[in-house]
């Protein structure tokens, strides 16, 4: 995607990933994965056919390259600027965003979600911290940086949302528009982000449907 694309390679019982600049033939490599947590991957990632597994016979390496659209949990794609890469210190886990070079941006995160439109735009990460998440832009943009925030709905274009979030503060949900004006006071148990302008919210045990202006 934007020209770069994610690759693995296998070279006995370890894994290493990264991505591949289109444009320069460059390679970058983010990971490394040994073990038994390499095994499951490498059967993972082989029983996919939105990937297409080779084998180099001279190094007896083997590369897989991921069709774009494939998200997994090693590595995604560059929507922007940043992409989210797995970090792997022995048994211990965590997320990071690296640029298009490679660097290491922003880290710390125990896991990172995602939301995409059908043209690969508007592109939100729902990045969960150990007392909070922060939301970023495919641009390294964080939103909401002025709010502690407990859970997020993220906006899903495919279903004509106005680019709203449902945001948990203080354990209560209400709607915030990208630019952070608050347009549903956070008053609900719970809330999904927009279907077609309306959201579904939940309080003392019964469900019922908001439009925009609540």
């Amino acid at each position: 995607v934007n020209g770069q694309i994610r690759w693995w390679k296998k070279n006995g019982s370890k894994l290493s990933y990264g991505f591949l600049n289109l444009e320069t033939g460059e390679e970058s490599e983010t990971g490394r994965l040994s073990s038994d947590y390499a095994k499951s991957m490498i059967k993972d990632i082989k029983k996919s056919n939105r990937a297409t597994w080779m084998q180099k016979k001279k190094t007896r390496k083997e590369v897989v390259y991921a069709n774009p659209r494939w998200l997994n949990s090693t590595h995604g794609d560059f929507y922007g600027s940043i992409a989210p890469v797995l970090k792997v210190n022995g048994t211990d886990t965590t997320w990071c965003f690296v640029d298009r070079q490679g660097r290491e941006v922003r880290s710390g995160y125990k896991r990172v979600r995602i939301s995409i439109g059908d043209d690969d735009q508007n592109v939100y990460y729902a990045c969960e911290l150990p007392d909070r998440y922060c939301i970023l832009t495919s641009n390294n943009e964080e939103l909401f940086a002025d709010k502690v925030i407990k859970d997020v709905d993220l906006p899903d274009p495919n279903f004509g949302d106005e680019q709203d979030f449902a945001l948990s503060i203080s354990d209560k949900w209400g709607v915030f528009s990208r630019d952070g004006n608050t347009l549903i006071e956070p008053q609900y148990d719970s809330l999904f982000s927009s279907r077609f302008g309306l959201y579904a919210a939940k309080v003392n045990g019964k469900w019922g449907f908001l439009d925009r202006q609540g």
